[in-house]
């Protein structure tokens, strides 16, 4: 094979494998420009909720990986159909460990055209998939989400806000970013059968909630729906819904993804509906256009009032705490906006500083 001008050239019958683990090679290198020499400007990395296409965006996502320094410290298999890898590997990183979990099973899908990486996608597998211990200390389900031994109470101050706000048993939820139903173990018992619906890109935490958290039994009562559409398609289920919850999303979005999600959620709303949100405040927006794993984005108050305008929402912002500093708002129509209880002075009653401090809710590798 021979390289030039940043891309690798094979003829297109070509054995995938090699080039893949040269690839791999150069990525356990910490070589970045040796890494893109397997990309072009067509190639798009797939990351957890978020993509990068093009050779700029991939830079940037393999050097945050290295500052990272997520490795790959196993490769379990390699399976190859057509111009498709998959590699199921474990992994490690200082992110990981920050969380109390030393290493994670991962499935890595490479798929090429005429020898060039065109599709990459990074995904969690299952834990124990390989028949030993992945993880360490709390259950890597919990400890993804949020710091594990806040994981019963980070529930529960979703659960009451939402009550508090209006949520009753009749009403239709969209759970925005559910994870491994964390407040969703809340919220499918509380409603009837078929007003649950969560949006969650990892399926395997969706598997790994039902199985340790709610149980099939409930899941056949309740008959809850899930999408793990990864671009804030809230609109897939064809459903009206009375309550939107996004817990922990702003504050690792963009002002791209966040008008993404208000402008799918406006169409999704019933007139009377609230969508309930939480982000981080601070006195300069976040101004890149990538989602943020390891870390957070932050925002000015105004821009939320400026994004529920251009949606023809009103926002309303909450004196409801949280344990990871972050605010709450509401989103809802002018209409709506009225129903939305003055909460004023509420943080005398309430608190959660025993909690531990998170800065950050995914694992983000």
């Amino acid at each position: 094979m021979s390289y030039m001008q940043g891309k690798l050239f094979a003829p297109a019958i070509a054995d995938v494998k090699p080039p893949v683990l040269d690839y791999l090679k150069a990525f356990d290198s910490r070589d970045v420009e040796r890494c893109l020499s397997f990309c072009n400007e067509d190639t798009t990395f797939h990351f957890l909720w978020r993509s990068f296409r093009g050779l700029k965006g991939i830079a940037n996502w393999h050097r945050d990986r290295f500052a990272a320094d997520l490795r790959v410290t196993r490769v379990d298999e390699i399976s190859v159909e057509g111009n498709t890898v998959d590699v199921d590997v474990v992994v490690t990183s200082n992110k990981l460990k920050a969380r109390k979990v030393n290493q994670v099973g991962a499935r890595i899908t490479l798929r090429l055209e005429r020898g060039a990486l065109k599709d990459v996608k990074f995904a969690l597998r299952k834990p124990d998939r390989s028949g030993t211990t992945e993880s360490t200390g709390p259950s890597l389900y919990r400890s993804y989400v949020g710091p594990p031994e806040n994981y019963d109470v980070a529930a529960a101050m979703q659960f009451n806000l939402l009550t508090f706000l209006g949520l009753r048993d009749d009403h239709y939820l969209l759970d925005v970013g559910c994870g491994s139903l964390r407040a969703g173990r809340l919220f499918i018992p509380y409603l009837r059968p078929g007003r649950y619906f969560g949006v969650e890109p990892e399926q395997w935490l969706i598997e790994e909630g039902i199985q340790n958290e709610v149980g099939r039994d409930l899941i056949r009562i309740k008959q809850p729906r899930f999408s793990n559409d990864p671009d804030f398609t809230l609109t897939a289920f064809g459903q009206q819904f009375d309550f939107i919850l996004a817990h922990s999303v702003f504050s690792h979005s963009s002002q791209t993804q966040m008008r993404r999600c208000l402008s799918e959620a406006k169409k999704a709303m019933q007139p009377s509906a609230m969508l309930a949100a939480t982000y981080f405040k601070a006195d300069a927006n976040y101004m890149d256009e990538e989602w943020i794993h390891a870390g957070r984005s932050s925002f000015r108050p105004d821009l939320m009032d400026r994004l529920a305008a251009e949606q023809g929402l009103v926002c309303k912002h909450l004196d409801w705490p949280h344990p990871h500093g972050q605010s709450w708002v509401v989103f809802a129509t002018s209409s709506g906006a009225s129903a939305v209880p003055d909460l004023t002075g509420i943080g005398k009653y309430i608190s959660y500083a025993d909690m531990a401090p998170w800065d950050t809710m995914t694992a983000g590798a």
